[in-house]
């Protein structure tokens, strides 16, 4: 369990556990970072929600991607 006070003043939705529970609530972010993965792709594209892929060791990125997943350019 994570502690929903660790984020300061963000709103924290937990998801319920399941894969699919847990792909509907990370469709409702404000965006996605993360490593590539068919998962955080699949919930950008279901909540067109703009996603930003980590792809190696390197300073996160300052600014968020401004176009949900598209499954066709992979």
């Amino acid at each position: 369990p994570v502690d929903p006070g660790a984020f300061g003043s963000l709103r924290v939705i937990q998801g319920p556990g399941s894969m699919i529970g847990d792909m509907a609530v990370l469709s409702l972010c404000d965006s996605i970072l993360g490593v590539p993965s068919t998962f955080s792709g699949w919930a950008s594209f279901v909540g067109q929600v703009p996603l930003s892929f980590i792809r190696r060791a390197a300073p996160v990125p300052t600014a968020p991607a401004t176009q949900p997943w598209n499954p066709r350019f992979y």
